[in-house]
């Protein structure tokens, strides 16, 4: 095990472990995923970690139609929109591929990239109305945030460190998300946290970090601890609230400033069955509001809908009353799937920009991000060493992601402490 050896505390700042791996229980005990959930086939480490837990995975349901709608109509791809469509993926991953995901700020073309934004690649390289919504609509899933907002650099590393753009389009079922936990995947970071015990000490939120030629320590409110190294794995807007002695930097500093948060709210719904299945639907749909997906039980005992709303569309939503903002989404759902969507008899909603030790769902690097300031991402500064899932190289912004760069974090302490 990596750091063995270490005498190791780890400090959360909430009440409880997980950070945006979030489980929670709904009225009839069923549990949910507030936020990180699926597991993609590609994705090994957290398979790992699953089995070395005990923690059981289930099959992602898969039958039936998905839809695609754009606006108020439900679409469909023509032979001369597949066409495009795959041309233009063919396109896109020849150019991911040429990213170096260690250094993204060395790949050739990298400034030209990133002074772009995909959305405006986008474009200029689609003519086909369908096909430009099948690409923005989950691309806007995944980023949480409107795709002109996003450089076409980022775009690329993003799409390559999750296996693709055929992948990130759901097009590829070799490496589709296929499994999620049942009891849901915050036994994960439980499991760890009962191997750590009493080492773990929560609500202990981290304010002041000082550094010296001996040592690092630790501040909060109510404690200060000193050891010889600090892993850090906070989301970036969160980071810019901590005062660090001495400071930053620069590089590190700036990095942070490009390096907003998007959020998007995510719905549960739940009925007494997947009623969609029994019309040919799968649950999966791609609307201009968001996405949805199918998270029902495996032997069909109760339907559940999973919905990721668009970040704009969110952004929109959260200015209104609880109630008028579940009819608004609810209305939504019955557009794609029919009347019996409006009557759940359960509905949860979770919105990350709203959980104070997070501040939204992932963190993209804005133009110029990469290029002026990429080296700083993951070089330590001095005794302070960086993880979280924004500073992966493989499936950035996803649990494996995280579960990466903390390995390469532990690594880089154990290198220099064993």
């Amino acid at each position: 095990m990596l750091g063995e050896g270490l005498d190791v505390v780890l400090l959360e700042a909430r009440d409880r472990v997980g950070g945006r791996v979030h489980s929670v229980a709904l009225r009839n005990g069923m549990m949910i995923d507030c936020g990180a959930q699926w597991i993609f086939a590609g994705q090994h480490r957290i398979r790992t970690l699953a089995d070395q837990l005990g923690i059981q995975r289930l099959p992602i349901a898969d039958q039936g139609k998905p839809q695609v709608w754009a606006g108020d109509q439900a679409i469909s791809l023509d032979p001369l929109d597949k066409e495009e469509l795959h041309r233009v993926i063919r396109r896109l991953d020849a150019m991911a591929a040429r990213v170096d995901l260690e250094a993204p700020w060395a790949t050739p073309r990298a400034a030209a990239w990133e002074a772009k934004s995909f959305g405006a690649w986008i474009e200029t390289r689609v003519s086909r109305p369908a096909v430009a919504t099948f690409f923005r609509i989950p691309f806007e899933g995944h980023h949480c945030v409107p795709v002109q907002g996003v450089p076409l650099l980022h775009a690329l590393f993003y799409a390559r460190s999750n296996g693709g753009f055929k992948v990130m389009l759901g097009l590829d079922a070799k490496v589709a998300p296929t499994e999620y936990f049942e009891g849901g995947a915050q036994q994960l970071p439980l499991g760890l946290a009962k191997r750590l015990g009493c080492r773990i000490r929560l609500q202990s939120a981290v304010t002041r970090i000082v550094q010296n030629p001996h040592g690092v320590t630790v501040e909060g409110e109510t404690f200060r601890l000193s050891g010889d190294r600090v892993i850090v794995a906070v989301p970036p807007p969160i980071l810019r609230s901590l005062v660090f002695e001495p400071s930053l930097p620069d590089s590190r500093a700036d990095l942070l400033q490009r390096m907003p948060m998007g959020s998007g709210y995510k719905v549960h719904t739940l009925y007494d069955k997947p009623f969609w299945r029994h019309a040919g639907w799968s649950g999966q749909a791609l609307a201009d509001f968001g996405l949805t997906n199918d998270s029902s039980p495996v032997d069909g005992s109760q339907g559940l809908l999973v919905t990721l709303l668009q970040a704009s569309y969110s952004s929109r939503l959260s200015q209104l009353p609880a109630n008028a903002r579940q009819d608004e989404i609810l209305r939504k759902l019955g557009q794609l799937f029919g009347p019996q969507a409006l009557q759940p008899i359960e509905y949860a909603e979770f919105y990350w920009a709203n959980e104070r030790y997070s501040g939204g769902d992932v963190a993209r690097l804005e133009q110029g991000a990469w290029v002026d300031f990429g080296p700083s991402l993951r070089q330590p500064s001095g005794r302070i060493h960086w993880a979280g899932t924004e500073t992966a190289t493989e499936y950035y912004s996803h649990m494996e992601g995280a579960i990466q760069s903390g390995q390469r974090a532990a690594a880089e302490v154990a290198k220099e402490l064993l």
